[in-house]
């Protein structure tokens, strides 16, 4: 695949208690990748619906959008549930798809079954393979 460019990295300062979660975004030719990494809680949840939000609204071109899990420390019921929202809404021309490489994000995904409603992937490339 070859990068098309790519939006500056958002970052998102410490939240109160201390969490904090990073978002950059890639333009590819098939998707928009968003690598997030730090913790995905009842405070960071909503910054992570509102960058796919985003890339929905600015990249209406994109079939699809790849959400990279990777480095992610801690994913919450808060961010299974954005994930599974983000999921079911996701515009037609833009289906969800989500990497998760670790046991932090792999394990609450499979035990709360929302592997079975995500489009899930072990790495961003196999995820760009499957689009």
């Amino acid at each position: 695949m070859t990068d098309n460019g790519s939006e500056s990295n958002r970052a998102f300062p410490e939240a109160a208690g201390g969490t904090r979660i990073d978002i950059s975004v890639d333009a590819r030719d098939k998707a928009s990748v968003l690598r997030v990494s730090g913790e995905i809680d009842v405070l960071t949840a909503p910054v992570l619906r509102e960058a796919i939000e985003k890339v929905w609204s600015s990249e209406p071109e994109q079939p699809a959008t790849v959400v990279d899990l990777t480095a992610v420390t801690f994913l919450a019921s808060a961010g299974l549930a954005v994930l599974a929202a983000c999921a079911r809404s996701a515009p037609d021309r833009a289906r969800l798809w989500v990497v998760s490489g670790s046991p932090a994000t792999s394990r609450p995904i499979t035990v709360t079954g929302l592997a079975e409603l995500l489009n899930m992937c072990a790495t961003v490339d196999e995820a760009l393979e499957a689009i």
